[in-house]
């Protein structure tokens, strides 16, 4: 039986992959792909359909076959995230001792470890951004460096008993504020993690951590409020079309620009509009 892999995304330093195969230890998913590593997501299930089954996370290098899936009398979808080796290369200048350790291992091909509710999260919640239309960059790019790090500290875990603690240090004040600029002047875009980082001359996947460590707020997060503030002074001194507000803050539709804007103001925009010209008025007379 073969195997069904096509690519459902694509960013600056990684595509995603969807693998659906109900495969035997005697049929397993012949595939190879040219990244620089990957980890692979799998999700079993038992004949039955029931989810007793825990799922499954596998780093993989580039020189594996990518077939060595768990439990393979279960039938089993998996994610693959392959990863490029400009971003490798970013990976070994980190101080993350456990992947670069795995890295510079030749006789370690692949470590596999079951996942938790916590990864379930964030690989559930990168599924259904790019599963929209237009999925925000950044959003997806955060989630899945956050994958990446869950890896590192189960694998820091497992390795020392007890969770990894990154102290980041406040030499990175001018970069988090270079980030700032940049998200001030192009929020109305739809940049990638990629785009801000390059522009404060550092890596994706140390830049999310630098900035979440400085400011409590993902990239994501930070350009989120700021589309929403844009958008709440629209709103409230613009006579501009709610579409129109939509799009001039960056936002892609206005399924997500209303409730982004309800869940950040506590009603519509279109509630919050008529509010604040009533209250303009009130003050009038």
């Amino acid at each position: 039986m073969n195997t069904d892999i096509h690519i459902i995304y694509r960013s600056d330093f990684y595509r995603i992959f969807a693998l659906q195969s109900p495969h035997s230890a005697n049929n397993p998913a012949p595939s190879r792909f040219s990244g620089s590593f990957c980890i692979r997501f799998t999700h079993s299930e038992n004949i039955q359909g029931s989810r007793n089954h825990p799922g499954f996370a596998t780093l993989e290098k580039s020189s594996q076959s990518h077939n060595a899936l768990p439990h393979p009398h279960h039938s089993e979808s998996c994610t693959l995230f392959e990863f490029s080796p400009q971003f490798h290369e970013t990976i070994m200048e980190t101080p993350l001792q456990q992947l670069k350790a795995f890295f510079a291992n030749n006789n370690i091909q692949s470590v596999t470890v079951t996942t938790n509710a916590e990864v379930e999260y964030l690989h559930r919640m990168t599924l259904q951004l790019i599963d929209k239309k237009n999925p925000v960059k950044i959003a997806v790019d955060v989630l899945v460096i956050e994958l990446l790090e869950w890896f590192h500290a189960r694998m820091s875990q497992d390795a020392s008993g007890t969770s990894p603690d990154y102290r980041l240090h406040r030499n990175h004040l001018n970069t988090v504020e270079q980030a700032k600029n940049y998200i001030y002047t192009h929020f109305a875009s739809d940049i990638s993690l990629t785009g801000i980082a390059d522009y404060c001359n550092v890596s994706p996947f140390p830049f999310a951590r630098i900035f979440k460590n400085v400011t409590s707020y993902s990239p994501y997060q930070f350009l989120l409020d700021v589309r929403l503030r844009n958008a709440e002074y629209l709103v409230r001194t613009s006579v501009l079309a709610f579409g129109e507000i939509c799009f001039q803050s960056g936002f892609t539709n206005m399924e997500h620009f209303n409730a982004a804007f309800i869940k950040k103001y506590g009603c519509s925009p279109n509630l919050y509009s008529e509010r604040a010209h009533l209250l303009k008025k009130s003050r009038i007379s």
